[in-house]
C-alpha cells in the first residue's frame, strides 16, 4: 500500500488534445510547454471572424444563451434539476468569502447596477415596520395556498419561498388585504412594469375575494382612475 506521505505519481502527458481524464500535467511538462511558447505569436494573431472559423466560434461565446431566463426544471427536468441544485448547495457549504471579495461584490451590485434597482428607492428610504415579520409572511403565503397569485401563473413554491408583495407599494402598510403572494419573477414584474395598473388590479382582486370595503382602497382607486 502506498505511504500517505508520498506524493501521488502523475501520469505523464502523451500527446493528443489533453491529458487523460483524472490526471494532470507534471510541473516539468508545464515548464517545457511554457518555454516552448516564449517569443512565439498568438495563434489568432492577424485572424478575423470573417477569415477563420475558430475565431468566429470564440466570438460567439458572449452571445445570449438559448437557456437564459429558464429555470433548471425547464432545461433539465425536475429530477435532474434537483440533483444539480443539491450538488451546488453542497459545494458551497463551509466556503467563506474574504472581506475584499464581499466588498467587490457589494460594489458591483449597488445602486443602478443592482438587478432590482427602481428609481433610487431603497429600504433606507422606505423601512419596513416591526410588524413585518416572518410569521406574517408565512400566514399570507398559507392563505394563498403558497401559490403565485399573478393572473395565469399559479406556480407553487418549490424549495424557495415566494415573495409577499405590498399591493399599494407602501412597506409600512402590512394589512393582510394589502399583501399578496407572488413568485420572484412576477414580483419584479409588478414592481417595474405599470405599477398603477397592477396596484388597481390586485386591489380589485382582493376586494372581490374578501369583499373588502376599506377607505384606503377606494382612495387609491379614485386617485388613479
Amino acid at each position: 500500500m502506498q505511504d500517505a506521505g508520498k506524493e501521488r505519481k502523475v501520469r505523464p502527458y502523451t500527446g493528443g488534445r489533453g491529458p487523460p481524464k483524472g490526471y494532470r500535467h507534471t510541473k516539468e511538462a508545464k515548464r517545457k510547454m511554457r518555454e516552448s511558447r516564449k517569443g512565439k505569436p498568438s495563434w489568432n494573431k492577424g485572424l478575423t471572424k470573417e477569415t477563420d472559423k475558430r475565431v468566429r466560434k470564440q466570438g460567439m461565446k458572449g452571445r445570449r444563451s438559448k437557456h437564459k431566463g429558464k429555470t433548471y426544471e425547464e432545461i433539465y427536468g425536475e429530477k435532474r434539476a434537483n440533483t444539480i441544485k443539491r450538488k451546488m448547495s453542497k459545494s458551497l457549504v463551509g466556503k467563506k468569502l474574504s472581506k475584499e471579495t464581499k466588498a467587490k461584490m457589494s460594489k458591483a451590485r449597488s445602486g443602478p447596477l443592482h438587478y432590482n434597482y427602481i428609481d433610487g428607492r431603497s429600504q433606507i428610504k422606505n423601512p419596513y415596520p416591526t410588524k413585518w415579520t416572518d410569521k406574517l409572511k408565512k400566514a399570507i403565503r398559507k392563505r394563498d395556498n403558497s401559490c403565485c397569485q399573478f393572473p395565469g401563473c399559479g406556480i407553487p413554491e418549490n424549495g424557495a419561498s415566494h415573495a409577499v408583495h405590498h399591493i399599494n407599494h407602501d412597506k409600512a402598510d402590512c394589512r393582510p388585504e394589502n399583501l399578496i403572494t407572488l413568485c420572484q419573477g412576477h414580483n419584479i414584474t409588478v414592481e417595474r412594469n405599470d405599477m398603477v395598473y397592477w396596484t388597481i388590479y390586485f386591489m380589485n382582486e382582493m376586494k372581490r375575494r374578501f369583499k373588502l370595503n376599506t377607505p384606503e382602497s377606494y382612495d387609491f382607486l379614485k386617485k388613479h382612475r
